[in-house]
């Protein structure tokens, strides 16, 4: 089994306004904030799989998964 990283869906990454049920939602997960120093010896430009695992029951609808470079501040307000 190779290496793994994760990041949780918190305050950072969601959206301000928050998650709501009938409308659109953009949520940003930087590869910055996953957990590298986990992950001893991984070569992320080998990277296989991007899964994502939900919790709860839900409906998501991914388009257009775009990856981007990040530019933008993450430290809490």
């Amino acid at each position: 089994m190779g290496n793994q990283v994760w990041i949780g869906f918190h305050s950072k990454v969601l959206p301000k306004s928050g998650i709501k049920d009938d409308e659109w939602s953009y949520v940003t997960l930087p590869l910055s904030e996953f957990e590298w120093e986990n992950a001893n010896y991984m070569d992320i430009s080998n990277v296989k799989q991007f899964i994502v695992q939900f919790e709860a029951t839900v409906i998501c609808t991914l388009m257009p998964l775009k990856i981007i470079p990040f530019k933008e501040d993450l430290k809490s307000d």
